[in-house]
């Protein structure tokens, strides 16, 4: 028999919390490890400003973004505070980041805004700094918000997350725009397809891999969630119940077998993020 640490974590199940026991929620976060917990790793001198928010990995490194546009570089190898930058133009929610190509040999990180005009700033990033390279911005009148940006790198594919919060959300697929194109205006005729998202009901993050998205959801008010949608048959596969680590899920990314989730607390120092280790995430 293989080792419990690389049983299958993910595992089907509906949609609607209520009728889920104490020891099924244990199930599915039996095999997650946290990482770093902001309070151990930032000096006492240190304030971080704003609520956490949006996470993408890139190598060694996290990059944990908040409210207002600060980002906070951890060395997730070590589990050591790399830096502390502010993202140059943003002083935005920050409420997704993904990881796309890269530009002048530096990857380049989409940062949603969802507080104030629907749109993405695109940086190009090191860990100690960023430079802004692209806005990208979605102008519809029929679409009220604007959740997030996520990016399908390998597709070339970047999909609008949105629309009333309680209401049927929806993904808004576009061609991804070439980096070199510094201001992008998006508009409903370069929608190429649209997806409603039904399973959602306080949108958090988003990340796409593999022809799924990842979609975290919930508040400490309310139940939480880490919803997996199949991109190509619009249908939710699973469901990973999150209510036993008692925070809000911000930011979702996944780097080789680790899937992270960036977890909200009111004080930044109980700011978190796990690791799941997984074998296998789709049928």
């Amino acid at each position: 028999m293989k080792p419990a640490a690389y049983i299958l974590l993910f595992i089907l199940l509906r949609c609607t919390a209520d009728t889920v026991s104490q020891n099924t929620l244990q199930k599915d976060i039996r095999y997650c490890q946290r990482v770093v917990r902001l309070g151990d790793i930032v000096p006492d001198s240190m304030t971080l400003h704003g609520s956490q928010q949006g996470t993408a990995v890139k190598g060694k490194y996290a990059y944990m973004l908040r409210h207002g546009g600060e980002c906070v570089v951890i060395d997730i190898c070590k589990g050591q505070l790399k830096s502390v930058y502010q993202l140059p133009e943003n002083t935005s929610h920050c409420n997704n980041a993904n990881f796309g190509n890269r530009y002048h040999g530096k990857p380049l990180l989409y940062v949603s805004d969802c507080y104030n005009e629907k749109m993405c700033r695109v940086y190009a990033v090191s860990p100690e700094k960023a430079q802004l390279v692209q806005k990208i911005y979605y102008r519809s009148s029929c679409f009220p918000v604007a959740h997030d940006w996520c990016v399908d790198t390998r597709n070339k594919y970047i999909y609008v997350y949105g629309g009333k919060t309680g209401d049927t959300l929806y993904l808004k697929q576009f061609h991804l725009p070439p980096v070199n194109e510094k201001e992008v205006i998006l508009t409903d005729e370069h929608v190429i397809s649209t997806i409603p998202v039904t399973c959602v009901s306080i949108p958090q993050g988003s990340k796409i891999k593999r022809g799924c998205i990842f979609l975290p959801d919930g508040n400490q008010k309310e139940k939480m969630f880490l919803h997996i949608i199949q991109l190509a048959t619009r249908q939710k596969i699973r469901t990973i119940y999150l209510d036993e680590i008692s925070c809000e899920p911000e930011g979702v990314d996944i780097k080789g077998k680790w899937l992270y989730i960036s977890f909200h607390t009111p004080e930044f120092k109980d700011n978190t993020l796990y690791k799941f280790k997984i074998k296998r995430l789709y049928r």
